[in-house]
């Protein structure tokens, strides 16, 4: 609970500092040399919300494999919340291609073709291991940047990881979607994602 609060707390704090945030980037005199894309600091659409998936690698409690996000985001002026209905890893086990045959008298291990080969490739199988959580993560952009920054908290099978994260938008001139790379890190979970958030509603 008290890694819960601190995560709320924190998106709080976001939250309401959100309008100042704004007026300090929009007053703020452009840096030369700094590259800014407009559209990840635009001030003039103070709410937005968009459906969002990711994919990428994930490590999640000793398991490796493949990340998958789905879920809805918002953003209030420089605030970016990403609400993750489904946060999966899932790491695939070398069961595919061999099975144990019991016919009641023997027990042997065969491949896909119906070859049979050693016992101990079957006896080293390994399962599918998929982890199903659901998670939340608030950032606020960096100043003249297209970068964000940010903490979540993740919640797997009854436990809780809080972790960071950093990360880039962008949107192409052709769409009105944006595109965000993300790394995140915590207790025993590290992902690496990259995703599309696709508009619902703005004003």
């Amino acid at each position: 609970m008290t890694k819960t609060f601190r995560t709320l707390m924190f998106a709080t704090c976001l939250m309401t500092a959100a309008p100042a945030l704004a007026r300090a980037q929009s007053d703020a005199p452009p840096k030369h040399g700094v590259m800014v894309e407009d559209d990840a600091q635009e001030s003039s659409t103070p709410l937005a919300i968009f459906g969002h998936f990711a994919i990428g690698g994930a490590h999640a409690d000793g398991n490796a494999g493949l990340g998958l996000l789905a879920g809805v985001s918002a953003r209030i002026g420089p605030v970016f919340v990403q609400a993750n209905a489904l946060d999966v890893t899932a790491t695939p086990g070398n069961n595919f291609a061999f099975d144990n045959v019991d016919e009641g008298v023997v027990t042997y291990c065969e491949d896909s073709d119906g070859e049979v080969v050693d016992d101990a490739i079957c006896a080293a199988k390994t399962p599918d291991i998929v982890h199903r959580a659901v998670s939340i993560d608030a950032s606020v952009f960096v100043p003249h940047t297209s970068m964000l920054a940010g903490v979540g908290d993740r919640f797997d099978r009854g436990t809780q990881t809080v972790f960071g994260s950093i990360g880039y938008v962008f949107t192409p001139d052709d769409t009105r979607a944006q595109y965000v790379l993300n790394l995140s890190a915590g207790d025993h979970y590290v992902a690496a994602t990259i995703g599309i958030a696709f508009p619902l509603f703005s004003r």
